[in-house]
């Protein structure tokens, strides 16, 4: 038996019996539905464009940095090297100042003797042997040297004493090559009075060296050097 079919009642108003009936339609929903997809979809696939972008230059730097820190070989690592210990020996310049106190140790025919590592004493540079400053680098030095001298009268009239800074160098190595002298006639006001002088000589000049050149100090006279006070006798050299 068949189910009865029941259709919605139609009404007329004001007697229009010619207006059709219409079912309500969804279309206006389903084109805003398209569209809000749409527009989600190219978002997204902005988005995963936008990551593929950077992951492919993300993976660009990763190479590179890997480049840059795979191993020298041994070539390549002996020119770092090289080069590193090169500009270390260049970031300073040679300087010495060596002091006077030990003097009693020296003979008439030896260089005047210093000290390296007392007081202010230093060297950076230079090596030191037994009174001469060895230099290491070829260039210009200014080189000093000053001694404090004292004693009770004159050994005799006319006396004066000589204070220089020599050179002994591979192309001479016979003799010694005068840099800078002094003369001093400290005697002159006593007029043979056994009284107690003090004088002070000081050397100072730009010269060339090259290295291996040894420079020291001579005084002819070194019984007169009574004072041994870092501040009064010393010695020294500095690249310019």
């Amino acid at each position: 038996m068949e189910e009865p079919v029941v259709r919605p009642s139609v009404f007329v108003v004001d007697g229009q019996t010619d207006v059709p009936f219409r079912r309500l339609e969804a279309s206006g929903r389903k084109a805003s539905c398209s569209a809000t997809r749409l527009g989600l979809g190219l978002l997204l696939g902005l988005l995963v464009a936008g990551l593929v972008v950077q992951g492919y230059f993300l993976l660009q730097l990763y190479w590179r940095v890997g480049e840059m820190a795979s191993p020298l070989s041994d070539q390549e690592t002996g020119s770092e090297e090289k080069w590193f210990h090169e500009r270390s020996s260049m970031d300073y310049k040679p300087v010495a100042h060596l002091i006077g106190t030990n003097f009693s140790l020296q003979n008439a025919k030896s260089p005047l003797l210093w000290d390296t590592n007392q007081g202010m004493a230093f060297m950076r540079g230079f090596y030191y042997k037994a009174g001469s400053l060895i230099v290491r680098r070829t260039g210009y030095y200014y080189v000093y040297s000053q001694v404090q001298l004292a004693n009770r009268g004159c050994p005799k009239a006319g006396y004066s004493f000589s204070h220089g800074i020599y050179l002994r160098s591979s192309t001479y190595p016979e003799v010694e090559l005068g840099l800078l002298k002094g003369r001093n006639t400290p005697c002159e006001l006593l007029d043979g009075r056994q009284e107690l002088w003090f004088d002070t000589s000081s050397l100072g000049g730009l010269v060339f060296l090259q290295a291996k050149d040894e420079v020291l100090v001579r005084l002819l006279d070194i019984s007169i050097i009574r004072v041994r006070e870092e501040m009064q006798s010393y010695f020294g050299a500095f690249m310019v």
